[in-house]
């Protein structure tokens, strides 16, 4: 039967100080015993060792009283933030050396308890150790040459953004398919849902590889970056995008939706461990186009995933899949949760779809949303239509009579909307934006604003590739989000087909509030980008 010990942070507990007595008898002085260790969090992998040597940060007022030590280690288990107390499973002993030198084998948290005694007193010290394979937060990419050989990039920082916005290029490490043949299979994308409170709410880390080719999705472990052989499954059909998407209220039960090179979706469901009939548009098997929205519905909605949006262009009829809850009434009525629209646009072309946290009098709505669609009139393109349905709640059909509005807006001679066709949209609901980009800019997309125009000059609102590398081009971008802290960075990854290094893909990192300022560059770290994420530590 498992202990459960809980250890009250922030106490370090030990009688010390001093006695002495004042008066005119015979007193003891008591030799002291504290600590000159300033830093009471560890970084280390599972590979290395932890030294610490108890000599050189305890120290004592009188020197020459030996000392007994006894260093102590449990798993960290839990944490109750309104008690302030640690959970371990269990505390054992490691050593009475002086000196700890020690192999901390499993992963997570370990909470390292040292004690010293003297002759007079004792002294306790608390250290958090964080033990990981080598990859706890920070950027990841993925990316493949021109051999079509793929390669994880990922800049680990178990310390956070501030760390890593001070790192350089040369910190960067690498998974190639000399490590993992899998990354060589024709790779065609790349999922990663990283989770912290509030995106999703989960914690949970969930990274898939595709392969075109294979027709198979590889599961790949968070922390070495290498595909895991016993969680691969093949599609009926050759894939070439994955989206994501819980069921309910489960971390555990989740759908991945591949959109096909016929115009299909199918979806694999892990709650069967099976590739199981679509329930949403069930007796539709072509669509023309696809593109993916932004993650969350909403700051605090447990309902997370990306929407796959689906265009049939020769009637401009939308259609979106986020979820094939196989738990839900086989009703269409009942199945309200599982898709939207259809919705039809008559003499319109579908540019894109956008789904936009409602922020009503500066206060969020965390199950309201609105939603953007982008149309333009097929007969005279410059003629251009911004859809916006508000306050959609969760799990609703936005199409069932909620409130809406229609923007219209008449292009002049040489101007161009930026956004385009099968662009992702990432939502920062916190700021009440959004973020993408057209290959050689990143626009800043605000609430109830039109589209920007692809001539929109580099600053606060568009960041230009030309302005940092006239030879490159953007791939893809992606955000980091911390509401806690209130910083919010655009991760950017571009493509450099002219430079002379085998490695042509660097990242650029900007604020959101201000897409015109690099605080972090990190070149030549990648093949050509094909996804880049930033991976959220627990």
């Amino acid at each position: 039967m498992k202990k459960i010990i809980y250890i009250l942070i922030g106490i370090c507990l030990g009688v010390f100080g001093c006695i002495h007595d004042e008066t005119t008898g015979p007193h003891l002085d008591i030799s002291d015993l504290s600590t000159t260790f300033e830093d009471s969090v560890i970084y280390i992998t599972s590979t290395e060792n932890l030294r610490l040597d108890a000599g050189s940060f305890i120290v004592q007022t009188d020197s020459n009283c030996p000392l007994e030590y006894t260093w102590s280690a449990g798993k960290i288990t839990g944490w109750n933030t309104s008690t302030k107390f640690w959970q371990l499973d269990l505390m054992s002993e490691l050593s009475h050396e002086q000196v700890l030198d020690y192999n901390f084998k499993e992963l997570g948290r370990h909470l390292l308890r040292l004690k010293v005694v003297n002759q007079y007193t004792a002294y306790i010290q608390y250290f958090i150790v964080n033990v990981s394979s080598g990859f706890d937060e920070g950027i990841v990419l993925f990316s493949k040459n021109e051999a079509g050989n793929g390669m994880f990039s990922f800049l680990n920082s178990p310390k956070g953004i501030d760390t890593l916005l001070s790192m350089n290029a040369e910190n960067f490490n690498y998974v190639t398919g000399e490590d993992d043949p899998y990354l060589n299979e024709d790779i065609c994308d790349f999922i990663f849902y990283s989770g912290y409170t509030g995106y999703p709410d989960y914690g949970t880390q969930i990274l898939y590889l595709l392969s075109r080719k294979n027709k198979q999705a590889y599961s790949v472990d968070e922390y070495t970056l290498h595909t895991i052989p016993s969680d691969m499954f093949k599609f009926s059909k050759t894939p070439e995008c994955l989206t994501l998407h819980w069921h309910s209220i489960t971390s555990t039960v989740y759908d991945l939706f591949a959109f096909t090179e016929d115009g299909d979706v199918i979806s694999y469901c892990t709650k069967y461990q099976m590739e199981m009939p679509r329930m949403a548009f069930d007796s539709i098997h072509h669509w023309d186009r696809y593109s993916i929205g932004g993650g969350r519905m909403s700051s605090y909605s447990k309902n997370c995933g990306d929407i796959l949006w689906l265009y049939d262009d020769e009637k401009s009829t939308l259609y979106g899949m986020y979820a094939n809850d196989m738990q839900q009434a086989s009703t269409p009525s009942r199945r309200i949760n599982d898709y939207i629209g259809p919705k039809t646009f008559e003499g319109q072309e579908i540019v894109n779809v956008s789904y936009a946290l409602n922020q009503q009098w500066g206060l969020a709505a965390p199950l309201n949303n609105d939603v953007y669609i982008i149309t333009r009139d097929k007969e005279d393109p410059k003629k251009t239509q911004m859809h916006v349905w508000f306050f959609v709640p969760w799990g609703e059909n936005f199409v069932k009579g909620f409130r809406s509005a229609t923007y219209d807006r008449e292009l002049k001679a040489g101007e161009e909307l930026s956004l385009q066709k099968g662009v992702r949209v990432l939502p920062l609901h916190e700021r009440a934006a959004r973020f993408y980009h057209n290959g050689q800019k990143v626009f800043h997309w605000g609430k109830l604003q039109h589209v920007p125009l692809t001539s929109t000059p580099h600053g606060r609102y568009v960041f230009d590739i030309k302005q940092v590398n006239p030879n490159a081009e953007i791939v893809d971008i992606n955000l980091y989000i911390d509401k806690k802290v209130n910083k919010y960075y655009v991760l950017i990854a571009t493509y450099d087909p002219t430079s002379a290094s085998d490695k042509k893909g660097s990242v650029y990192v900007v604020g959101a509030e201000d897409l015109s300022t690099v605080v972090a560059k990190y070149e030549n770290v990648a093949y050509k980008p094909l996804k880049i994420y930033y991976k959220n530590n627990q």
